[in-house]
């Protein structure tokens, strides 16, 4: 059911950041999205504190057109965003789900979502 998978668009060389232009396009600028307002949810965090699944999280509610009852979907895993038990570092940088979701009304006005847990 989830359409897409984790895009790196940043990562960290030599202490410097590096900036996948074309990586960060291929996602911003599909043609669905054209005259449409677009809103990055961004999560920050410390060091191993459950970033990518909260991120899997909100793939999955957003996959399933942000019903009331997207949590009934027993099939479904929480994968897409890298992660793994223990103390070592699994992602660095900064990634993007390359599956743009469109949501709110016809007319595209841009509108908080209220995710029920």
């Amino acid at each position: 059911l989830v359409d897409g998978c984790a895009v790196q668009i940043v990562d960290i060389k030599n202490n410097k950041l590096v900036l996948y232009e074309e990586k960060l396009a291929g996602i911003l600028m599909q043609a669905q999205l054209k005259d449409i307002p677009v809103m990055v949810v961004s999560v920050a965090g410390l060091f191993r504190a459950g970033k990518s699944f909260l991120l899997n999280l909100l793939v999955k509610y957003f996959s399933h057109g942000c019903s009331p009852n997207w949590m009934d979907d027993q099939e479904s895993t929480l994968n897409g965003f890298l992660w793994k038990s223990g103390a070592e570092r699994v992602t660095t940088g900064i990634w993007m789900w390359s599956k743009v979701f469109i949501t709110g009304p016809d007319d595209r006005k841009v509108r908080g979502h209220q995710m029920k847990l």
